[in-house]
């Protein structure tokens, strides 16, 4: 403890609580002036949601509500992934992810093995809003088994498994009888068991 600057340094398996939010590092600098606190080695941090989010470096205020993380692996409560070079939380609960990847997949096996998930959403940026309960993408694109598919600009869905309303993937082909053809189909969810897809056509020749 250094009285004169106002600073704690706490090493070795530490834990951090406040307002049911956890911290746990090998190593964190809370400088009770400014109110940062610095966590470093194997950082994680559980909110009462049930969201983790793990990372090598975090800043925080010391509310443990808002910051900036390095190399950010976020697991929330549904089980779903999103990882990160960069992220920030803020007092809301909302995330923003800089070339970031989310997927609803496992990403371990029967065994507890790492393995690669067998689809994910890369992006740019990816925000998620939780009050909203919605996951928000900036140059996002789709990849199966590690193949990188069409480009999804505008793309947003659910932070669960539950479908929600919204515009699908448009069909684009050209035919000799209508000419250039655009499809795009909007979803509509009604209700858990009933739902609706409406798909208009414009053709150049037809």
């Amino acid at each position: 403890y250094d009285s004169d600057a106002d600073v704690v340094v706490a090493s070795g398996n530490v834990e951090m609580n406040r307002d049911a939010i956890s911290l746990r590092a090998d190593t964190v600098t809370w400088n009770r002036t400014s109110g940062q606190v610095v966590a470093e080695g194997d950082v994680a941090i559980r909110n009462p949601e049930g969201d983790t989010a793990y990372g090598e470096r975090v800043e925080l205020t010391d509310t443990l509500r808002d910051g900036v993380i390095d190399n950010l692996l976020v697991v929330l409560d549904n089980g779903a992934r999103m990882a990160a070079v960069r992220g920030e939380r803020y007092e809301n609960g909302n995330i923003s992810l800089e070339n970031a990847a989310y997927t609803p997949c496992p990403v371990v096996d029967d065994a507890g093995c790492p393995k690669k998930p067998s689809w994910q959403i890369r992006a740019v940026r990816v925000m998620y809003d939780r009050a909203k309960n919605k996951i928000k993408y900036k140059g996002a694109r789709v990849e199966v088994f590690g193949l990188p598919l069409i480009p999804l600009p505008g793309l947003s869905h659910p932070a669960t498994s539950e479908a929600g309303s919204g515009l699908l993937v448009p069909n684009v082909r050209l035919d000799r009888t209508n000419g250039f053809e655009v499809a795009l189909p909007y979803y509509l969810r009604l209700a858990p068991n009933r739902d609706l897809t409406l798909t208009p056509h414009v053709y150049t020749e037809a």
